[in-house]
């Protein structure tokens, strides 16, 4: 039986550089130092869980958790996203993944942690699901085309043609609502969250103004765009939108709003400002009915969807059950990647 030369310790921020570097070598892209720190030391939710192998000083794993208040049913409690769960290539095969998961659980349940959630890639999923995790079903994804000639596959020929084209698809409607594009004042986006806590037996990632402001912030290097829609001078509703980057496209990151019409008329005029900036298209991950119908109205359309899987981590009952989908409400930036 060979020794294993790895060995499993928990990280801290002095190993943000290495963990960039392990992320490039796993992924392929580059993550800055500044948005390691912004995601996991800057979170207004507590530090993070992270525990890695170490061979030698070398990075050559990682399994993380995201601490983040779930509010199930009217209820707040404090759960964590599983996220960038890596192990390098050379290094395959001798379950580090596993190991550090099962590290990375301990620690939560040690630190109160009661809930996990997570929307794992093809490679982690069949770990997590030995390790108790359940699968709970598909939060759906929506594209909608904005500006097809800047779609690589797109001939450049058929690119003006295209363009025209995909201005024929659904765009919603504003609904005579007054639309602004700037942060709402803090009273006004406590009012439209009081309503939004008010839905009962539903899991969800708890909303505040302090989240909100770190989650959308400069710092995560992502340069977001608040959409608000107005009725007689009052806040109806919410969109958060950004650019991906290097694929130019647009990400539909947050959504909430009082009314159907409401939620349509941000969603619209978020699409608009889209294609106005020359996205190709623009991408939304939602498990939320409202949001679902609304980007539906506005031409989006269903692609394959990422699959949620949840971990309980205590004997004792929670306000809502966790295991069932369609209790979930996820959307956008409740996934670490919007």
């Amino acid at each position: 039986m060979s020794v294993r030369k790895w060995q499993i310790r928990e990280a801290t921020e002095r190993d943000v550089p290495a963990l960039c570097e392990l992320f490039h070598t796993v992924f392929g892209t580059r993550r800055e130092e500044q948005h390691n720190r912004w995601k996991f030391y800057g979170n207004p939710d507590g530090p993070p869980i992270i525990f890695v192998a170490d061979h030698d000083g070398q990075l050559v794993g990682q399994s993380a958790l995201w601490p983040t208040r779930l509010r199930l049913g009217t209820s707040v409690v404090m759960g964590a996203q599983a996220l960038d769960g890596m192990t390098h290539p050379d290094y395959r095969g001798q379950s580090i993944f596993k190991d550090l998961s099962e590290r990375a659980m301990e620690a939560a349940a040690d630190r109160g942690l009661v809930a996990l959630y997570g929307f794992p890639n093809e490679f982690s999923l069949p770990v997590l699901l030995k390790a108790d995790w359940a699968r709970t079903g598909l939060v759906s994804r929506w594209v909608r085309v904005l500006t097809p000639s800047r779609i690589a596959r797109i001939p450049a020929f058929l690119g003006p043609l295209a363009d025209l084209a995909s201005t024929l698809l659904p765009s919603g409607s504003l609904h005579g609502l007054q639309m602004t594009y700037e942060r709402p004042t803090d009273a006004e986006l406590e009012s439209l969250l009081e309503g939004w806590r008010r839905q009962e037996r539903l899991c969800r990632v708890e909303r505040d103004r302090t989240r909100m402001d770190w989650r959308f912030s400069p710092a995560s290097q992502s340069s977001y765009e608040w959409v608000c829609a107005r009725s007689n001078q009052m806040l109806a509703a919410v969109a958060i939108w950004s650019v991906s980057l290097p694929s130019g496209n647009a990400r539909l990151c947050e959504l909430l709003g009082d009314t159907p019409e409401a939620v349509l008329a941000v969603v619209s005029a978020t699409v608009a400002r889209a294609r106005a900036a020359r996205c190709p298209a623009m991408h939304a991950l939602s498990s939320t009915p409202q949001a679902n119908l609304a980007l539906k109205q506005c031409g989006f359309f269903l692609r394959p969807g990422a699959v949620q899987i949840v971990r309980k981590l205590t004997v004792k009952s929670l306000a809502a059950n966790i295991h069932q989908h369609d209790n979930w409400h996820i959307f956008g930036a409740d996934v670490d990647t919007y």
